[in-house]
């Protein structure tokens, strides 16, 4: 059996993961592929840039301007 000393554990506080990745990609459905075809073109290529955007850098107030 292993002794350990007192000092050896030590009870820490939790601490928040800082630097937890999303996953970087996106299923699209056959729902969601329809509604992007149903907007106008620069509306649907802005939405898919923003949405690259945030998946690159996980940054970003995703709202409408």
């Amino acid at each position: 059996m292993w002794k350990r000393s007192a000092r050896s554990v030590r009870a820490t506080p939790f601490q928040p993961i800082k630097h937890l990745k999303m996953a970087k990609k996106i299923v699209w459905t056959d729902q969601a592929k329809g509604d992007v075809r149903d907007i106008d073109r620069e509306t649907a290529i802005d939405l898919l840039h923003r949405l690259a955007r945030f998946l690159a850098t996980e940054e970003g107030d995703e709202t409408a301007d």
